[in-house]
């Protein structure tokens, strides 16, 4: 008798274990389904994301202008209303390398002694003129480069010291009130340079388009 009822719970434990089985199996397949559908959603995400890091996009900036060639200092200043001290020019020509622009900036908008500058280079140089030109977003700045062309063989100096301006602009305007400084960079040449484009870290594209500075 004892044998009999043991049989008994038994075979019920195997159904209710069969029972189990069927019911994992009916999830399982309700998981892969889930699993397909949320594959097909991060495909989706990544054509996605991979189609944002190769676009195109055409930007106004209100701080970069292009002027024909002599134009004097004080015309551009009184064109672009600038009343501040921190007005630098700069000849595009002695940027043999972009070690040597950022040394020129950093001298023309801190103290920092050239000795000193040149003990740094590379990263580090680029950073330390990131940080100076921070340091003066609560005041007007102009820069003038003069010589800039086309044909020039340096033009990723130029595009990196937009690619700063840039950065700088989008912290100005998230200042707000606060923040009243104005940054501006002027390139003089004898050529049309109505667009310039960089490529940011993530490998998207951004056209900067150049206003003309008008009389």
């Amino acid at each position: 008798m004892q044998l009999d009822q043991r049989v008994s719970q038994l075979e019920k434990l195997a159904e209710q274990l069969l029972g189990r089985v069927c019911e994992l199996e009916d999830q399982q397949g309700d998981l892969l389904d889930q699993i397909k559908k949320l594959q097909i959603k991060n495909q989706q995400l990544e054509q996605e994301i991979s189609n944002l890091k190769n676009r195109t996009e055409e930007v106004q900036e209100s701080w970069l202008f292009y002027c024909d060639k002599k134009r004097s200092l004080n015309s551009i200043k009184q064109i672009l209303q600038i009343e501040s001290d921190i007005v630098k020019e700069f000849d595009y020509l002695s940027w043999q390398t972009e070690d040597i622009m950022w040394r020129q900036i950093i001298r023309n908008i801190s103290k920092e002694q050239q000795k000193d500058l040149e003990k740094i280079n590379g990263a580090q140089l680029k950073q330390l003129a990131q940080q100076k030109l921070k340091e003066n977003i609560d005041n007007e700045v102009l820069f003038v480069l003069r010589n800039v062309s086309k044909l020039n063989e340096k033009m990723n100096e130029l595009i990196e010291l937009c690619a700063i301006f840039t950065q700088l602009w989008y912290e100005i305007e998230l200042g707000g009130d606060q923040c009243q400084g104005r940054m501006i960079l002027v390139i003089e040449s004898d050529q049309n340079l109505d667009k310039l484009e960089l490529t940011r870290q993530d490998n998207s594209k951004v056209i900067l388009q150049i206003e003309k500075l008008q009389n």
